[in-house]
């Protein structure tokens, strides 16, 4: 059911690409910035710099003519940034939502990042069915390459000394290629994030440039469920970090993606309430330090591998399902290993981090059970009262900061949110804990859900077919 669901979406996809053209193809000069094509918008001050926003068409011959679209947000003056660019392989779901919902404007811009988003594929192709990989290799090639050296492109983002590029579930494909071409030594660092699945045989990057890959227990199941093995990967050397978050779904429950969820007619409310957005925004900088200064990032960090060939026992327990998803649990059924935030690591609750039914069956989302109420074996309370639950849950916020898996500012607003909860308080206790899955009915898509998608997007993965090897 999952399958003719997803046919859905790719339909939609198709008749939105095909009505609204994102970027397009045609006539293309030999590279570079199309003349006469950019717009130029004041965007605001961030701490204490103003930054423009540019956006226009790119256009390259080297794989076949192409003209896509890109938008550039630099320093009014660029001598004022820090001298990276950002470059987000945007998605044909959700164009910027790697840096509006997972990063934030705001971290990119106080920081003095230069951020730089490109489409990799002309708008009459499809990226979810099928792509041209050397034609999105040689844009994202180009578009590095000008950042560097385009007289055109210099103007708004001035004299580079690092490039960077980062990729959103479906969006890592072009990049884990890149990695293993010429292209990688354009790019000193790249990040790929909740790469569910990947086509090819993966070999870490060939080139000088650093990779991180961060996933998620969802990845890890729902590649397990259509036969894939996301933790292929999985590797560490001196230019290759990966990592795994316990309890994490694919989509964590933002509010970008509550509004693009309900574009489909489903919805995020009670998914697995753990946010490992922060996380992704930790190994960033941590990325970045280990490009620009050399400081090592955190060591590989991976969930426990349970036995060969054992049913996953939390979801028969719940969902009746028999899956073998290689993922080791605790007594509560959460995952064990790999990153561990606060909630999941002190018990509150079970996460799951793939709902079958969840986001037109593809189960994007994950679900939630409350535990707080419920005594441990020996007959107490999980939490005693609302302080020993938070400080509990500081103890581990502050652990995770010193392994560098959290940033301060993130650790504090964190810390914050659970003072102001009410969980360990004897009032939050109201009886038997209750599933609260991601699920929600399927809504008829016509043309003016398909704009909306265009507007506030949502990153979607797919199957892929694959054969892959252990990164070493």
């Amino acid at each position: 059911m999952h399958r003719i669901r997803w046919m859905v979406v790719l339909a939609v996809v198709a008749a939105l690409v095909a009505a609204f053209g994102l970027p397009s193809r045609g006539a293309a000069a030999e590279g570079g910035i199309v003349p006469g094509s950019v717009v130029a918008t004041p965007l605001g001050t961030f701490n204490g710099v103003a930054y423009t926003e540019y956006k226009g068409q790119f256009a390259g011959t080297t794989a076949g003519d192409y003209a896509v679209g890109f938008e550039i947000v630099a320093p009014t003056n660029p001598a004022q940034g820090n001298g990276v660019a950002v470059v987000e392989a945007m998605h044909v779901m959700g164009g910027t939502a790697g840096r509006d919902a997972y990063f934030t404007p705001a971290f990119f811009y106080n920081q003095g990042f230069t951020y730089a988003g490109i489409w990799w594929h002309p708008a009459d192709v499809n990226p979810m069915v099928a792509y041209d990989a050397e034609e999105a290799n040689q844009i994202l090639h180009n578009f590095a390459l000008a950042l560097r050296q385009d007289p055109a492109t210099q103007e708004m983002v001035g004299n580079l000394t690092h490039v960077y590029g980062y990729g959103v579930s479906k969006t890592n494909e072009p990049f884990l290629k890149v990695a293993q071409s010429p292209a990688q030594s354009l790019y000193d660092f790249i990040l790929l994030i909740v790469p569910s699945y990947f086509e090819s045989e993966f070999t870490e990057p060939r080139g000088a440039g650093r990779m991180v890959v961060f996933n998620v227990e969802g990845d890890r199941v729902l590649s397990r469920r259509d036969g894939e093995f996301v933790e292929e990967l999985r590797g560490s050397s001196d230019k290759y970090r990966s990592y795994e978050v316990a309890g994490g779904a694919h989509m964590p429950d933002l509010p970008w993606v509550r509004i693009a969820s309900a574009v489909y007619g489903t919805t995020s409310e009670g998914t697995s309430p753990l946010d490992w957005t922060p996380v992704v925004r930790a190994l960033f900088i941590a990325g970045h330090l280990w490009t620009t200064e050399g400081v090592e990032p955190p060591p590989s960090t991976w969930i426990d591998d349970a036995p060969f060939g054992q049913t996953d026992a939390l979801y028969e327990s719940v969902y009746g399902m028999e899956l073998e998803t290689g993922i080791n649990r605790d007594e509560m059924g959460n995952a064990l290993g790999g990153i561990r935030l606060p909630d999941l690591d002190i018990g509150r609750g079970v996460y799951i981090p793939v709902d079958p039914a969840s986001f037109l069956g593809m189960g994007l989302f994950g679900a939630f059970l409350d535990k707080q109420c419920e005594s441990l074996e020996d007959g107490t309370m999980r939490f005693t009262d609302h302080a020993d639950y938070v400080a509990q849950f500081t103890a581990q916020a502050e652990a995770l900061v010193a392994d560098r898996f959290l940033l301060r500012d993130d650790a504090d607003r964190m810390i914050a949110q659970a003072a102001a909860s009410n969980v360990g308080d004897p009032s939050a206790c109201t009886g038997t804990p209750v599933l609260l899955p991601a699920t929600g009915g399927d809504a008829a898509i016509g043309a003016l859900v398909a704009l909306l998608v265009l507007v506030t997007g949502a990153a979607v993965t797919r199957r892929r077919a694959v054969t892959g090897r252990r990164a070493s």
